[in-house]
């Protein structure tokens, strides 16, 4: 009788974890509730190119690229998404092509994804083995595989490719081959157990061991990832050309057929205008245009470079195309739902307490939007005073000793040996189609404070005085003396009109400095201070003298070259040495003469649509310049070639500078009336207005590229822009 109960026992166990045993190997997972969420290029070898865009649907993605030489490399991150309410194993995989001429390398950021939760996995396609010659027609070899790949595999090395085999799901991963295992166990020692059951202590024994073997029986199996990949790699091969003697004086043909600039003008499209007004495109060297076209109406005018969004402004007379910045590209598309961003924001200028401490001082700096912080580089210790300060003026520090802050300072000007006039920068979020927010020029006080780049203004600060209770000498002209050091006026006066100019602030007619007035309002009259024997003519932006250089920035200036520095530097292989025009050219000098009338503002040449020139030398912004020298090549848009443009095509959303004086007088702001430099800005919905230089609008950089640069894919729309290599 006790035998038969052990043996009762004994099938009643075999009989559940028999049934355990197929039901852990038949238990199938719900292929629709995981999916592949985002796929995004992490970083590329130069020589790769994507022929499309990768496209994923449900758990299959296909990947279409180009490579050129062993190790050339392409990185995906994959988002996975499990809407399921089981777990998915992960795991890192290595596979190769037939041949090893591919690798693929999966790695996931995590062993396991959990319900409704998303990962990241790594893919990673290699050209890890030389293809033979033999192999290739016509220089090239397509490569086309269907994988099949489970990353939840146990295995880490996978030394083939299971090419279009048919995926039937997404089973349990298991303990199949585990539970067969103690299964065969469990029924050896369950006979034996029957058989010996009369020997009390050895049954109690067994009885354990069989306990025991239950546990690992119980383990909850988690889900395999199974994704399909269609994969096509071409394989193309430099082939040495047979030598040939070329015809002499004849130049290369090209061809342009997937270059940048028949891309630009494809005159087939009625939105494509010729311009054929003048153009100061190279440095030096003005024209009437006739290679220069504008785009007036298409959405087809998005360009990424380097991972950033531009847009297409026109093209220029050699054979360039001049594009605004748009915003950093997401997922290789430059549409209007995009994030703001992080950016550099600059403050005007405002006293600094930095006189008798040692801090760093340096010409330039890099910066981290993750960690919001600026680093000088290469930069000199010195301490602010009387001596010294005109080293300094134009530098960057932390107003420590330490190179990396939170809080970065321009240095813009002298105040005493314990203060200067500084501007602050920061990172913080800025509006998406923009690198930073700023004032123009920190610095108000001067007619030069138009200048993207300008000269010292120390000579140049405007200053006023209250006319009520005043009585002092004016007059219609001035001479100056070297042998005494003062200033004489001629045909004096006690009223300040519009033929007397000059005065000493005081009733004599001889000082040593004299003041020019060219305003007065109701209660008060401004004037630049004359010294040195210093004339009119010689403080008025250089007397007109194009050979003296612009040594100081703007602060736009310092932010556009901070970005390019740091952001672009690696695409300057494509661009243009093209002009970007400050175009300071006087058209009035209002009461900036000895006769103007002193309610005139001085006014810089008009906005046209009918004139892209730029007269003046050190108004021709260029790396080639020695004047109006730019360390790197790039600017900002100017007013006349964004007026070429539709509002519709020059809406951003947010404000953003040109580089266009327009008038230095009085401009009216929420902060009251003052005298000011203005410039043309751009407001959110595309329309041109003027503000003051120490007003805070948006920073969108122009660029020009190289005509010839080819575009490897897209149609210049916001969903696939036209997308060109940074080295070409």
């Amino acid at each position: 009788m006790k035998f038969l109960k052990h043996l009762m026992v004994f099938l009643f166990v075999a009989f559940v974890f028999g049934t355990c045993l197929v039901k852990a190997d038949t238990t199938t997972c719900n292929d629709s509730k995981i999916a592949i969420g985002n796929v995004v290029v992490e970083n590329k070898s130069e020589n790769v190119v994507e022929v499309n865009s990768a496209v994923f649907e449900g758990t299959t993605i296909k990947i279409n690229v180009k490579m050129k030489e062993v190790g050339d490399n392409i990185k995906y991150k994959l988002t996975v998404r499990n809407t399921d309410s089981e777990d998915y194993k992960l795991n890192a995989i290595k596979l190769t092509s037939d041949g090893g001429y591919i690798e693929y390398n999966f790695a996931p950021g995590a062993d396991v994804i959990k319900p409704n939760e998303s990962k990241d996995i790594s893919l990673t396609l290699k050209y890890a083995k030389e293809i033979p010659d033999t192999m290739l027609s016509e220089g090239s070899l397509k490569l086309n595989n269907n994988i099949n790949l489970s990353v939840s595999a146990d295995n880490q090395v996978t030394p083939g490719i299971v090419v279009d085999d048919k995926i039937e799901g997404n089973p349990k991963t298991g303990v199949f081959s585990q539970t067969l295992l103690l299964f065969t166990v469990l029924l050896f020692f369950g006979l034996l157990y029957v058989i010996l059951h009369k020997e009390a202590k050895k049954s109690k024994i067994l009885g354990i061991i069989l306990l025991l073997l239950i546990v690992p029986l119980t383990v909850h199996a988690a889900c395999e990832l199974k994704l399909k990949l269609e994969l096509s790699v071409e394989i193309e091969k430099e082939q040495t050309p047979e030598p040939t003697t070329p015809e002499p004086d004849t130049p290369p043909v090209v061809d342009t057929s997937k270059s940048l600039l028949k891309k630009a003008i494809n005159t087939e499209d009625d939105c494509i205008v010729k311009y054929s007004g003048q153009v100061t495109d190279r440095f030096n060297t003005t024209k009437t245009a006739t290679n220069v076209y504008i785009d007036k109406c298409s959405d087809k005018r998005n360009v990424i470079v380097n991972g950033f969004c531009f847009q297409i402004i026109r093209t220029t007379e050699d054979n360039g195309v001049k594009m605004i910045y748009n915003g950093k590209a997401e997922g290789n598309k430059c549409l209007e739902d995009r994030a703001n961003t992080f950016g550099i924001v600059s403050s005007w200028s405002n006293k600094l307490n930095i006189g008798g401490n040692s801090y760093l001082y340096a010409d330039s700096y890099t910066y981290d939007t993750t960690t919001k912080k600026f680093t000088l580089v290469n930069g000199t210790s010195a301490i602010w005073g009387d001596t010294t300060y005109k080293n300094l003026v134009d530098k960057y520090t932390c107003k420590t000793a330490s190179p990396t802050c939170g809080t970065l300072y321009h240095i813009n000007d002298y105040e005493n040996a314990n203060y200067a006039w500084a501007s602050s920068f920061k990172i913080d979020t800025v509006h998406k189609s923009s690198i930073g927010a700023t004032v123009f020029n920190s610095n108000a006080n001067s007619p030069t404070s138009v200048g993207y780049g300008f000269n010292n203004t120390e000579n140049n600060n405007i200053r006023s005085y209250t006319l009520s209770g005043t009585n002092y000498l004016y007059g219609t002209n001035v001479s100056y003396s070297n042998d005494t050091g003062k200033y004489t006026m001629g045909g004096t006066n006690a009223q300040l009109t519009n033929d007397r100019h000059y005065t000493c602030l005081t009733t004599e007619a001889t000082c040593e400095e004299i003041a020019f007035i060219y305003y007065k309002n109701n209660t008060t009259a401004y004037y630049i201070p004359l010294r040195g024997g210093n004339l009119l003519n010689d403080v008025i932006l250089n007397g007109g003298n194009q050979n003296i250089q612009n040594v100081l920035d703007s602060n736009v200036k310092g932010i556009v070259d901070a970005w390019f520095m740091n952001e672009f530097a690696t695409a300057s292989g494509i661009l243009d040495d093209a002009v970007y025009c400050n175009d300071r050219k006087i058209t009035d000098l209002g009461g900036w003469k000895n006769t103007g009338s002193l309610t005139s503002p001085m006014m810089f040449n008009p906005l046209s649509d009918n004139d892209l020139s730029c007269s003046r030398i050190n108004d021709q912004f260029a790396n080639n310049n020695t004047v109006a020298f730019l360390h790197y090549k790039v600017g900002l848009p100017t007013a006349p070639e964004l007026n070429l443009l539709t509002s519709t095509l020059r809406k951003s959303g947010s404000t953003y500078w040109t580089m266009t004086p327009t008038m230095y007088g009085d401009y009216e702001s929420g902060y009251g009336t003052y005298q000011a430099s203005q410039l043309y800005y751009l407001k959110g919905d595309g329309s041109i207005a003027v503000a003051g230089n120490n007003i805070f609008n948006g920073v969108r950089p122009a660029i020009t590229i190289k005509g010839e640069t080819e575009v490897v894919s897209g149609n210049g729309s916001e969903e696939s822009p036209f997308v060109i290599g940074t080295t070409q």
